[in-house]
């Protein structure tokens, strides 16, 4: 009987513990992925207020997703005018560049809205009038370059509350794809 024991582990552990390995690390991941998408979020701080639904990791594809993504100025537009809301944003590592010990991804976005607030005071504006260099912060929050950027579905709002007889001016169902952002000669320097 112990002889048959033995055996049978012989055969069931090298697969059992890589596929729990798996299990532990696909599942596992899920809340280290979203507190680390909350610390990334935080360059909006302290004038917006960001949320999103969700934040995944599939290291089988090498890809990350975000959903529900809204960053609002409460002052501003609040909850019924974000400043910017993405439903989807999917960034995958692009392998041929990855062989090459390069840190490459694309990124794809589904139905971002992009809310812009004009008003005679700077509380009631979208953005401030003199907009920060986010670069050095998105730098650190995304540590790799993004060479395809691939947009769907946008939509473009413009809103003058300074004029009341001003329209409403709204972009919608704009697509748009953006190729090799990062340049080959950049990415042969390891730049």
């Amino acid at each position: 009987r112990t002889k048959r024991w033995f055996e049978l582990k012989k055969v069931w552990l090298p697969v059992l513990i890589p596929g729990l390995l798996f299990l532990l690390v696909f599942f596992g991941l899920k809340p280290v992925v979203e507190w680390r998408t909350r610390e990334a979020l935080r360059l909006f701080e302290p004038g917006y207020r960001v949320t999103f639904e969700g934040a995944s990791l599939q290291p089988t594809r090498l890809n990350y997703a975000l959903t529900g993504l809204k960053v609002v100025k409460p002052s501003a537009g609040g909850d019924a005018l974000p400043w910017i809301s993405i439903d989807r944003m999917e960034m995958r590592v692009v392998w041929r560049e990855l062989r090459k010990l390069h840190l490459v991804a694309a990124m794809d976005i589904e139905r971002p809205r992009l809310n812009l607030i004009a008003a005679n005071d700077e509380a009631g504006q979208q953005l401030e009038t003199g907009i920060p260099d986010f670069s050095a912060k998105l730098l650190h929050a995304l540590p790799l370059t993004v060479d395809r950027l691939q947009v769907r579905d946008a939509e473009v709002k413009f809103t003058d509350r300074s004029n009341p007889d001003f329209p409403t001016v709204r972009f919608h169902a704009i697509d748009g794809t953006v190729e090799n952002l990062s340049t080959r000669a950049a990415l042969t320097r390891g730049q």
